[in-house]
């Protein structure tokens, strides 16, 4: 890394009093708030935009390639599974930090969420959301819009449900696996060998940002 360049990582933490996630960017040792989501893939939104306007801002275009190959289109037509062991790596970090914040009903609905994904249930792309079958009751079946939230009896009640943590997870694990094979690299200064032609990054910055959790 050149003198010039400024080292970049981020980091979501979750804030289990105020039931939302915080993105945090640290900057040749210096952290700072970036801002404020929902949701964990909100918050990795705002991460991810914030390390593509710092590398375009400091002229290092491959490095802004890198992260814009993260960008997740949520339209009906992008709605690819990835492999299931990177569904259920995303989702045992999430339902372990959310474990680790007493967020009981959270780690449940992505737990459950988990095993429909391992039972074969994959939600329908439809325009506005997603249609999910009700796991209980035959015939059932629930939309998860991009807008309202989830039309189950839970979901309509402003409370956390699988159907949306579903989708939550899937939104995750595209993005990880998107990262995974971005075709940009570029030469790692620490590296012992020539990484310019690496299917994927380990530079601070890119790879999965760190999930940690408010004492």
């Amino acid at each position: 890394m050149s003198s010039h360049q400024r080292e970049l990582t981020t980091r979501i933490a979750y804030n289990k009093f105020d039931r939302d996630y915080t993105c945090y960017a640290t900057i040749d040792g210096v952290e700072q708030i970036i801002g404020v989501g929902e949701s964990s893939t909100e918050a990795e939104g705002i991460c991810r935009d914030y390390r593509f306007n710092h590398y375009s801002d400091n002229h290092t275009p491959e490095k802004a390639a890198q992260v814009a190959a993260e960008t997740f289109d949520p339209s009906p037509s992008a709605l690819d599974l990835p492999p299931i062991n990177v569904l259920a790596d995303v989702a045992a970090e999430l339902a372990t930090a959310a474990q680790d914040a007493d967020d009981t009903a959270n780690m449940n609905a992505l737990n459950k969420a988990m095993l429909q994904l391992h039972a074969g249930t994959v939600p329908v792309p439809t325009t506005g959301g997603f249609l999910v079958e009700s796991r209980t009751r035959g015939g059932v079946v629930h939309r998860v819009s991009t807008v309202h939230g989830c039309s189950c009896e839970a979901g309509s009640k402003g409370r956390i449900c699988w159907h949306q943590s579903l989708i939550e997870l899937i939104v995750a694990a595209q993005q990880r696996a998107a990262l995974a094979t971005a075709p940009f690299c570029f030469f790692h200064p620490s590296a012992d060998h020539d990484t310019r032609n690496c299917p994927r990054v380990d530079e601070p910055g890119f790879g999965e940002p760190s999930y940690s959790v408010f004492n």
